[in-house]
């Protein structure tokens, strides 16, 4: 796959950001149905409420190094009532963001598997797009950097001299997974 074919990835990629941006100047608040989403809102409100909970444990723990640094025991309850709201439109925003990511980093695994004269879009494709750009040093967790340095595939089989021997010296079963195929 020549420049040209990279560049109507990224021209896929900027009518992508152009057409979203379009999509959403163009909705009509009175009308719209934002319960219909793409990504369901009861995950979305779950992972937010997780969240929640993290910040509530940073509150502890900071409220807990204050009264340490004091001399102070704290005392419980250590919850000081703070509780962090979600306001209905966060979920659908959320919900809308993540929609983007998904298709941005979707059309960018995409260019790396047409580079790679395939048709079908791998997880190596995915961690190569997401390692390409820093804007995605976020999902590092998530989706870690691979190397693309192609070198030979590995052996499906092993010559018998190599296998594991049991004690009484006959070779062990080692179940190999099914080779892939590029």
């Amino acid at each position: 796959m020549g420049d040209n074919g990279m560049q109507e990835i990224d021209n896929t990629i900027e009518e992508l950001w152009v057409n979203s941006t379009n999509e959403i100047t163009s909705i009509n608040a009175a009308t719209e149905n934002w319960k219909a989403q793409t990504l369901p809102l009861a995950r979305i409100k779950k992972i937010m409420k997780i969240d929640e909970g993290i910040l509530q444990d940073m509150e502890r723990e900071k409220l807990a190094q204050e009264a340490n640094n004091k001399g102070e025991t704290l005392k419980p309850p250590f919850n000081n009532g703070t509780r962090f709201m979600i306001a209905g439109e966060a979920p659908v925003l959320l919900g809308k963001a993540c929609e983007l990511l998904i298709k941005e980093v979707t059309a960018r695994a995409w260019r790396h598997t047409e580079r790679n004269r395939r048709r079908t879009l791998q997880r190596q494709d995915v961690h190569a797009a997401v390692g390409e750009s820093e804007v995605y040093d976020f999902l590092i967790d998530i989706v870690p950097r691979m190397t693309t340095n192609q070198g030979p595939p590995p052996p499906t089989s092993f010559p018998e001299q190599h296998m594991p021997q049991t004690a009484t010296g006959t070779v062990a079963s080692i179940p190999m997974a099914a080779p892939v195929t590029v």
